[in-house]
Order: C-alpha cells, then sequence, then structure tokens
C-alpha cells in the first residue's frame, strides 16, 4: 500500500506512546488475513520511553500465546488467570473469539438490536412478498380456472401457486446467500478478529426461512384463486 521496500526507513509517531520510532524495513511478510501490522522490537520502544522518564516502559497490554491443540486452551486460561489471581495487575485469558466478542459488547446490547432489525425487515420482506404474490396471481386469475376445466382440482391450484412462490423465495434466498459469502470472504480478508465465517447452520436457517415466507405469503391468495368459481374466473378481465 505505502510502497516500503527492503532498507527503506520507515518514522512512526506515536499517539499513545509520546515516542516517535525511526525504524529500517529488513523483512516484508506475506500475510493473506492480515496485511496491516508492522512488527519492532518492543525493546527499542522500552527505551525511548525509560529516555523521557515514564514509568510505563516495561508495562505490556496484551500477550498473543498459541496453543497446542483447541483442547488446551480452557487449561491454559485457567492455569494463567490462576498464577496472577493475587497480583496487582491480575490476568484476563480468552479465545481470539472471545476478545473479538468483547468488542462487540462495547456496543452494547448488539444481539438484540441486531435481531429487532432482522424482524422488522422480515416482516417487510412477507408483506412485500404477499403483495406481490397476490398480483401475480390476479392477474392469471383466467390462466388457473382454464386449469380447472383441464381437470386440475382445487388442491392441485393450490399446490402449483404455492410451490412456485416457495422456489421462488427459495432461489432468491440462496442468491441473498451467495452475496453474503462474498462478503464473509471480504471481513475475513480483512482479518476480522472472532470472524468465523458463513456457517453451514446459518445458511440452512436462511434457506428455511425463505421457503416459510414464500409459504405464508402465498397461502391466503392460493386458497382464495383455487376455490373461485371457474365461471367468474374466466369472465375475469382485471
Amino acid at each position: 500500500r505505502y510502497g516500503i521496500k527492503l532498507g527503506d526507513k520507515v518514522v512512526i509517531v506515536g499517539d499513545i506512546y509520546p515516542v516517535t520510532l525511526d525504524l529500517t524495513c529488513v523483512a516484508i511478510a506475506d500475510s493473506p488475513l492480515n496485511e496491516e501490522n508492522l512488527v519492532f522490537h518492543r525493546e527499542y520502544l522500552a527505551e525511548l520511553l525509560k529516555a523521557q522518564g515514564t514509568d510505563n516502559q516495561d508495562m505490556v497490554g496484551m500477550y498473543m500465546i498459541r496453543a497446542r491443540s483447541a483442547a488446551e486452551v480452557p487449561r491454559i486460561t485457567k492455569a494463567i488467570d490462576s498464577m496472577f489471581e493475587d497480583s496487582p495487575y491480575p490476568a484476563r485469558t480468552e479465545s481470539e473469539k472471545e476478545f473479538g466478542r468483547s468488542f462487540l459488547g462495547m456496543l452494547g446490547n448488539i444481539k438484540m438490536f441486531l435481531a429487532a432489525i432482522v424482524a422488522a425487515v422480515t416482516f417487510t420482506i412477507l408483506l412485500v412478498s404477499a403483495n406481490t404474490v397476490a398480483m401475480a396471481v390476479r392477474e392469471r386469475t383466467r390462466e388457473m380456472a382454464i386449469l380447472r376445466t383441464l381437470g386440475f382440482n382445487p388442491d392441485e391450484i393450490l399446490q402449483l401457486i404455492v410451490g412456485e412462490a416457495v422456489l421462488i423465495s427459495v432461489v432468491g434466498g440462496v442468491f441473498g446467500l451467495g452475496i453474503g459469502y462474498l462478503l464473509s470472504l471480504g471481513i475475513e480478508s480483512a482479518g476480522g478478529f472472532g470472524f468465523q465465517g458463513m456457517r453451514w447452520q446459518a445458511a440452512a436457517a436462511v434457506v428455511g426461512i425463505a421457503a416459510a415466507l414464500g409459504l405464508v405469503a402465498s397461502m391466503v391468495p392460493a386458497v382464495i384463486t383455487s376455490r373461485k368459481n371457474i365461471v367468474e374466473s374466466l369472465r375475469f378481465t382485471g
């Protein structure tokens, strides 16, 4: 992004730490998950802080620890917290996923906020879908009447309308999942804390909700159309 090459000078003016770092690029690491890190020796920072007479040159805000397996994480977490339990500076050890959730916790009850938005959007989509299906079925009233004259019974007409609405809803849900998957790839490439990508359980729930929306939205117009008098339907000109 900045065109830095090996041997270039990099000057960092600090804000949290009131020092200026005069660095030299000696290596460039290629990381597909995070390309915004610059790593330097902490001893250099400690020396600059000490030269200014501050008392926080040896303070550390966060350590990152790599476990051999996920099964060892609870044991390591408990051991570290117990080690510093009686210290003036107790530690709080948590997984990267929990660390990411703590940032979301600063925003308040984000789950309830998102649930309210999703519920409102789902209800709006239901109303729009019901209106669209009703208009489509109304325009095809004579077609349904012709199918009745050809031998289709009311239940078959009902299944035809409902099945078509559910199929269109599922296709729309799958299309939306595709867009969501592309967005999740973008978030992962940006190195989002604790982001786990799109799970198949969530994708299955989205498809199920889409099918349910199509079913509910089409039920009333499908019942009305399938039970409507054939002669009146053939005379319909709306």
